[in-house]
């Protein structure tokens, strides 16, 4: 059926329409809604990817920033027990220094 007679049809002005061409529009209509519905299907499979894709990036995403974060916490602790390690150093150097110089002082008394 013509664009003109669906416009008519669809206006009212049905006049005298034969049941050929009554078929014809309802198949061209049929024909339209199978091609939206197909349309909207892979809309829909589109998104549905997209909304996957974008899932599984968010949990790439978190899983490396958790390992970032295990990766810090381990340098961290790492600089923390050198810094106490050399705190420890330089408090065993003093107790050496002054242990020196009492005992050089001890023997100065004693000469």
């Amino acid at each position: 059926m013509s664009i003109e007679l669906q416009n008519n049809f669809s206006k009212g002005k049905s006049g005298n329409i034969s049941s050929d061409e009554l078929t014809d529009c309802a198949r061209s209509v049929d024909a339209k809604i199978s091609k939206a519905e197909y349309i909207n299907q892979l809309v829909g499979n589109q998104l549905g990817m997209e909304q996957s894709w974008s899932l599984k990036a968010a949990q790439e995403q978190e899983r490396t920033e958790q390992a970032q974060l295990q990766i810090k916490r381990g340098a961290d602790a790492e600089v923390a027990q050198l810094e106490d390690k050399n705190k420890e150093a330089g408090e065993e150097k003093k107790r050496a220094l002054y242990e020196l110089k009492a005992t050089s002082l001890t023997k100065k008394q004693a000469e």
